[in-house]
């Protein structure tokens, strides 16, 4: 019971669900609204919700999983109970895109922004003092603000030498 083609139907379906409801949102969000019609948003949910179950049903019952190599589940059943039981713990927040309409599908730009200080960490080790990750930590900054507002990172860092630091424009608070 739970074999890895069953594991990868719920996971192709819950795809298929997350994808209408981060279409649903921008459909929303380009007519203005600032969520999802709620009767949209209710059929949404109840799919996730669907989904969810269907990936439970495949799973033995009872308590969860003993510890890798205590024996009783399987590799991918233990890996499908914790993503479903994830899932189903964080529902609102994974879902939370038809609430809001501002809310990014994905949170890969925040991701993108510590792959540096990672690397870094990888490459060079440990910052060996606070001055010098805050010296790190703000030339990063002013590199990604700076791509983020179509300026060229190259060209913003000769500015800094030239001129003067390239600044963002001034924006209203909403």
């Amino acid at each position: 019971m739970g074999g890895t083609a069953e594991f990868a139907g719920w996971c192709a379906e819950m795809i298929e669900v997350l994808i209408a409801v981060k279409q649903a949102s921008e459909v929303a969000a380009e007519q203005g609204r600032s969520k999802v019609a709620p009767a949209k948003a209710k059929a949404l949910r109840g799919r996730y919700h669907s989904v969810l179950d269907e990936a439970f049903a495949l799973l033995p019952e009872g308590p969860k999983p003993r510890p890798r190599g205590e024996g009783g589940w399987s590799e991918t059943q233990r890996k499908a109970w914790n993503l479903a039981t994830r899932m189903r713990t964080q529902a609102d927040q994974i879902l939370r895109m038809l609430d809001d309409t501002r809310v990014p599908f994905s949170n890969n730009p925040a991701e993108q922004s510590l792959r540096m200080v990672k690397l870094h960490d990888k490459v060079s080790g440990l910052f060996r003092s606070q001055a010098g990750a805050q010296a790190f930590a703000t030339i990063r900054s002013y590199i990604q603000t700076a791509a983020k507002n179509g300026i060229n990172r190259l060209d913003a860092l000769r500015l800094i030498f030239t001129t003067g630091p390239w600044m963002p424009p001034a924006t209203t608070a909403p």
